[in-house]
């Protein structure tokens, strides 16, 4: 029998024996001027990841179909490092952090999120 180290489909381990790890991100704004604020503030910064983080895998948000004012962003590292590390001390990030707290404080949007390391069992 396998366990759950066995890798079934493709999988992004680091090579190291330690798989992705991923964050989760749900936003809920009140206003879709809120969300078209976000979405302006988010695409320059998720350009910036995607050409200068090569160890984030996918950095992607999406749309609720059911609530177009509910927003997930899913995150995906190599490693916990990539994200603490590297990812949070880019000025890209660094630039954009303040504008979501600014929404945030303004009560234009609630976060929340969970960290997770992948099993390797799947594929994405």
């Amino acid at each position: 029998m396998r366990g759950r180290s066995a890798c079934i489909g493709r999988s992004a381990s680091s090579g190291r024996g330690v798989n992705p790890f991923m964050l989760i991100v749900r936003l809920s704004f009140k206003t879709e001027a809120g969300v078209s604020q976000f979405l302006n503030d988010f695409s320059p910064m998720a350009a910036a990841v995607r050409d200068s983080e090569p160890n984030t895998l996918s950095y992607e948000v999406s749309q609720s179909e059911k609530n177009p004012l509910e927003l997930v962003i899913v995150e995906r590292y190599r490693t916990k490092a990539d994200f603490v590390d590297v990812h949070r001390s880019m000025k890209h990030f660094i630039k954009f952090r303040p504008k979501l707290q600014a929404l945030q404080d303004a009560g234009e949007v609630t976060v929340t999120g969970d960290g997770l390391n992948e099993l390797g069992i799947g594929h994405m």
